[in-house]
């Protein structure tokens, strides 16, 4: 979508955080359930704003509209990790996203990084970091 395609650009390369949220509130106004929308206003809450609480509230209804978003997936994983210390809830989103794509390097190297930093699971995070290395080679 325009709109969001616009707003990422302003934040990540022009630095205008308050333009690229008033254009992804404005996609959302038009399509409440835009899941691109959802996520990047998500994640500019997140990353740029710190509120962590409406960040969640983003990526949980962006899940509603797409419950296999591998995307909000991860990043709700690291937002319940890190900021929420809710390594259950975070464990879900990480197993989830692998269900949903095995394949995909960032999903592996960051549910590695919670088996081995949050788990304490050595070999199941050297078994992930083993496959992200293979799906590395493939590509």
């Amino acid at each position: 979508p325009p709109l969001c395609n616009y707003g990422a650009m302003l934040e990540r390369v022009r630095g205008k955080i308050d333009e690229a949220e008033g254009l992804y509130r404005r996609a959302l106004q038009l399509r409440p359930t835009d899941s691109t929308a959802l996520f990047n206003l998500a994640v500019l809450m997140d990353d740029r704003r710190k509120d962590h609480d409406q960040a969640q509230s983003l990526y949980r209804k962006a899940l509603e509209t797409d419950a296999e978003d591998v995307n909000v997936l991860v990043n709700l994983g690291l937002l319940y990790q890190n900021v929420r210390k809710s390594y259950g809830e975070a464990e879900q989103c990480y197993q989830k996203a692998y269900e949903v794509s095995p394949e995909r390097s960032d999903v592996l190297l960051n549910y590695a990084l919670f088996m081995e930093d949050v788990r304490a699971d050595l070999s199941a995070a050297e078994a992930l970091y083993q496959r992200a290395l293979e799906v590395d080679e493939h590509d």
